[in-house]
């Protein structure tokens, strides 16, 4: 399976081990299922050196991966190449892609704005027929695939060690795919498969480690691979640097979102006082043309302030202690002067 085919199934992105550079790994050995090794390639299983994987934006090691002493470096970064090795070994550079859903469309549209890929859940099994697919397509065939049971427990430990702004639960599956093509080639793909949820939705993704090497050696070539990659461990310096930079990051986001939250919300309850001013004045006016259309105006007692609804057409409304009404047009009647006038009157204000 050449890179290229590889690069067509997923997006390229550089995966970072680690290791804990105080704790140096022992080789595992996996299960042999090639009688035919020689003593060359049996001591060559067992004799590794270890190789650093440099952050260089941290300007920190990463990892030291265990590999074979006759394995070296790649310049073939073309071909997506990260190291080589003999028998046409090549150990290609991690590729995948992460994608986010939720159920909210306003969400998943934020999300899109914002770069991310947004893309409803595909199963383990969609994401494998979509790899032998492009594979077909590059002239490699399908051969078989088995579980990495150690592999899951590699990825659940180190997820344990990262840095999560908001609890979620993860699931993890590990499967090696096995392929060939008409130029002796074997190929082996490790698909990492990963469905994380919490309270905004669905984070799911997958990346996948691959390696080739010819038919005749593949057996021992991959054997060295998988120990390889499962004795690269954490450099717990370099997890603390990452997880106190995903902190800080986070904690920006939060501010910069409080803070568009709180002029939101400022905006919101100025359109909110602008509404109720509007309501109150449509109300008035509104109050005021059906006071017209019955030939009523509103008057309100200064003594009490309470208001009333009366007829127009008078200059002077009086009313007096038991809410009884006389109106006039002259400026100068004073009910109070008036003996047959029972009660204490006061003038009431029209409002207009």
């Amino acid at each position: 399976m050449k890179a290229t085919i590889l690069s067509t199934v997923v997006a390229l992105i550089f995966f970072s081990s680690c290791i804990d550079l105080q704790n140096e790994p022992s080789p595992i050995q996996f299960t042999r299922t090639d009688e035919t090794l020689n003593v060359s390639e049996e001591t060559q299983l067992r004799s590794v050196k270890y190789f650093p994987i440099p952050d260089k934006q941290r300007n920190m090691v990463m990892a030291l991966m265990p590999i074979p002493k006759n394995w070296e470096l790649s310049n073939n970064i073309k071909e997506n190449v990260f190291l080589e090795g003999p028998n046409a070994l090549k150990v290609f550079y991690i590729m995948g892609n992460e994608f986010v859903y939720t159920q909210n469309p306003g969400l998943n549209q934020m999300y899109a704005e914002i770069g991310m890929n947004v893309k409803p859940i595909e199963s383990f099994e969609q994401v494998l027929e979509q790899l032998k697919g492009f594979a077909k397509q590059g002239g490699a065939r399908f051969i078989r695939q088995y579980d990495l049971p150690q592999f899951v427990q590699k990825d659940f430990n180190y997820d344990q060690q990262i840095y999560k702004a908001t609890p979620e639960q993860r699931q993890f599956k590990v499967v090696a795919t096995e392929w060939e093509d008409d130029n002796g080639l074997m190929s082996l793909a490790i698909i990492h498969y990963t469905v994380a949820q919490n309270q905004y939705g669905y984070t799911w993704g997958y990346n996948m480690e691959a390696m080739e090497a010819k038919s005749t050696h593949f057996e021992v070539e991959k054997r060295n691979y998988l120990n390889a990659l499962l004795n690269t461990q954490m450099n717990t310096s370099w997890i603390t640097t990452i997880n106190n930079q995903n902190r800080q990051t986070m904690q920006q986001q939060t501010a910069a979102h409080n803070t568009r939250m709180q002029g939101l919300r400022a905006q919101g309850q100025q359109i909110i006082a602008a509404g109720k001013q509007h309501d109150a004045m449509t109300t008035s006016n509104h109050e005021k043309f059906m006071k017209y259309i019955k030939d009523e105006i509103t008057v309100t007692s200064p003594s009490t302030g309470q208001s009333y609804n009366v007829d127009m057409g008078s200059n002077h409304y009086w009313i007096n202690d038991q809410n009884q009404l006389i109106t006039s047009n002259n400026a100068t009647y004073n009910p109070n002067a008036n003996n047959i006038v029972q009660g204490e009157w006061v003038e009431a204000q029209i409002n207009y």
